[in-house]
């Protein structure tokens, strides 16, 4: 992090005396290092100085704006900022074009960078100390650029729905009928979304037992290196119902979502489940947090991958102890079973998240201790009704041994009260037994 610092404000001051602006060193300092091999390193140990810094400049910006200008000089900033747009989302687009993307991500590219960047206020700053840029021509830029970066959010939501807009329709079309004349032939094949890793694993099962099947990837490099050697992977975006229909999925026997977000995944089940009501779903999802949300939206079985690997690590960890093969299968099934109970929260950390990637709360493990003065000492599970505050009772202890519990079981000073949900109501649970709140 040192380092960093040092070459930040090393190559400001050099830039310095050379008569540029320090802002243009540090800029380039941050291109030099974003070219390491440490840069995610980097990026994780100043991120407390980035945000403290940027919440500064933002507002260091916000002075420098004359707010009278947006009376007196309103349809000069909107058109500045239209024409700001518009020149440099088209130059964007025409560049990711040019770099052999298709028309799509390139118009979604140039919409999500049509904004005036953070470094055109350091250049204009110092254009007008040159007096290279006069004075109210300066400010009206400025004024222009704020409303760019102030769009910058609806742009990025609207991007996908006006680029698909943009998109010109016939290579659309060409592209849907080669895919849909290549499935033509195939009746109770299997889809596979999503080629990662995951993906692939499925369909090398598949081809050694001579079962069909076609994948779909919007990674346009990994459909390159797959379709090299196989014929029935293609690149397209899953959640667009058309393409599901083009692959056949109104003949396929099953529909595998491999895709590693879960929001995404969610989306192509619905799209999926619109035009097929009986084909049968599989979802590979990270944990089960949204488990029920994909069974609602029509998965006909979801599988949580860091519950299964942990599942597999506990059955040959048995197993290398002498358990019986049988015995661990039994013990794997009624896991599996009770959807995965056993393993639904776990003891958080110090650098522990209380949410998960998808930004959802993750189910934390949490053991309560009561004392002779607890609430809960004398009293019934009935009566402190812990479910309702969206906790699930994992296990009683009393003097070292687990109790079998139902809702007449009371508890007594020195018993542990292991619970598992949301850090929130974990916390209103440990309040109610320990204060009764």
């Amino acid at each position: 992090m040192l380092l960093a610092l040092v070459i930040v404000l090393l190559t400001a001051w050099l830039t310095h005396l050379l008569g540029l602006s320090p802002a243009l060193g540090a800029f380039l300092a941050g291109m030099l290092l974003g070219e390491s091999n440490y840069r995610h390193q980097i990026e994780a140990d100043i991120r407390p100085f980035r945000d403290i810094l940027l919440g500064l400049f933002f507002v260091s910006i916000g002075m420098l704006i004359d707010l009278q200008l947006f009376a007196s000089h309103g349809l000069q900033i909107l058109g500045l900022t239209l024409a700001l747009l518009l020149v440099k989302g088209c130059i964007v687009a025409a560049l990711v074009r040019v770099r052999g993307s298709d028309a799509e991500t390139a118009w979604r590219s140039g919409l999500a960078l049509a904004q005036g960047g953070e470094f055109c206020f350091a250049l204009m700053a110092q254009m007008q100390q040159t007096q290279l840029l006069p004075e109210e021509l300066g400010h009206l830029l400025l004024a222009a650029t704020f409303c760019s970066m102030l769009v910058t959010p609806l742009l990025l939501r609207a991007a996908p729905g006006i680029a698909a807009r943009l998109h010109r329709k016939p290579n659309q079309e060409v592209q849907l009928e080669e895919i849909e004349a290549q499935s033509a032939s195939m009746n109770g094949h299997v889809l596979i979304c999503g080629y990662g890793r995951v993906g692939q694993s499925i369909g090398r099962f598949l081809r050694r037992e001579d079962i069909p099947f076609i994948a779909l990837d919007d990674d346009p490099v990994r459909v390159q290196e797959a379709a090299a050697g196989e014929s029935c992977v293609h690149y397209g975006d899953s959640r667009r119902g058309e393409l599901l229909t083009a692959i056949g999925l109104e003949r396929a026997r099953l529909l595998v979502i491999a895709v590693d977000k879960t929001d995404i995944a969610l989306s192509v089940l619905k799209a999926a489940r619109a035009r097929h009501a009986q084909v049968q779903i599989l979802v590979r999802t990270r944990d089960d947090s949204q488990r029920d949300e994909l069974r609602a939206a029509g998965a006909t079985a979801v599988v949580p991958e860091l519950l299964e690997s942990s599942l597999m690590l506990a059955s040959h960890a048995l197993v290398m102890l002498g358990l019986p093969q049988d015995q661990v299968q039994h013990r794997v099934d009624e896991v599996r079973k009770t959807r995965y109970r056993l393993l639904h929260a776990f003891y958080h950390g110090a650098q522990t998240s209380p949410v998960d990637s998808e930004g959802l709360p993750k189910a934390m493990m949490h053991a309560v201790n009561l004392g002779a003065e607890a609430f809960a000492c004398g009293r019934t599970l009935s009566e402190l009704g812990l479910e309702q505050l969206g906790v699930e009772l994992q296990a009683v202890q009393r003097q070292g041994e687990e109790l079998q519990v139902d809702t007449g079981t009371c508890l007594h000073a020195g018993d542990a009260v292991l619970v598992s949900g949301p850090l929130s109501a974990v916390e209103a649970c440990q309040a109610r037994l320990l204060a009764g709140r």
